[in-house]
């Protein structure tokens, strides 16, 4: 499903871009060019989602590792003794349970 999902994509894009820039197929294509054109396809397609799961990963990871960083120096600054929750550089987030007027 996939594959077929793949090919199918990339052959609408190719007929969408030959429509626009006004090019015409080769006429007399043999078998093999076609079917070495739809593998291309696949490969495209099989690496675009390699691409994507690969970035996805790390995006996790990354947010994973500041939560871990943020969490490790919270409690590095308890046990000096500092207090986390009141900063004098820190500006105070409004509150939710009032309505803004923005007419």
């Amino acid at each position: 499903m996939f594959l077929w999902g793949a090919t199918r994509l990339f052959s609408q894009l190719q007929q969408a871009l030959n429509a626009i820039w006004d090019v015409r197929p080769k006429a007399g294509r043999s078998w093999i060019e076609i079917a070495r054109t739809r593998l291309l396809r696949i490969i495209m397609g099989v690496c675009a989602g390699i691409v994507v799961l690969v970035w996805i990963y790390y995006s996790a990871q990354v947010v994973f590792l500041c939560a871990e960083f943020t969490q490790a120096y919270t409690k590095m600054r308890r046990s000096v003794g500092e207090s986390s929750t009141e900063a004098e550089s820190c500006v105070r987030a409004p509150r939710r349970d009032r309505l803004i007027d923005v007419t």
